[in-house]
C-alpha cells in the first residue's frame, strides 16, 4: 500500500512541474510579443483610420486576450480575423 502514496505523491509532483513549465513557457512567449510602440515601428504601414491594425491581413477589428486567463494581467492583442498575435500590453495588477 505504501507504494501506491508514492505513486500518487510522485504524479502530483511531475504535474506541479509541468505546470510550473508550462507557465514560464507561457510568460517567454508573451515577452516575445513587441509592446505596441515597438509594433508601429516595425510595421508602418499596419494603420488604418488613425489605428494600429493587422499586418497580415489589415483588419482593424482586435481582440485583447488574457495570456492564461481572462483576468490576466499580461495581455495579447490578436487580430479578430486572422488570430495574428500582434502586441503585448500589461494591465496595472
Amino acid at each position: 500500500m505504501s507504494w501506491f502514496y508514492v505513486f500518487i505523491a510522485l504524479c502530483s509532483i511531475t504535474g506541479f512541474l509541468h505546470g510550473m513549465d508550462r507557465l514560464a513557457q507561457q510568460h517567454r512567449y508573451w515577452q516575445g510579443l513587441p509592446f505596441l510602440k515597438q509594433y508601429s515601428s516595425r510595421h508602418p504601414w499596419a494603420r488604418r483610420n488613425g489605428a494600429a491594425c493587422c499586418y497580415k491581413c489589415g483588419c482593424d477589428e482586435l481582440l485583447d486576450v488574457g495570456l492564461s486567463r481572462v483576468g490576466d494581467y499580461r495581455r495579447r492583442i490578436v487580430c479578430n480575423q486572422c488570430r495574428t498575435p500582434l502586441w503585448r500590453e500589461e494591465d496595472e495588477a
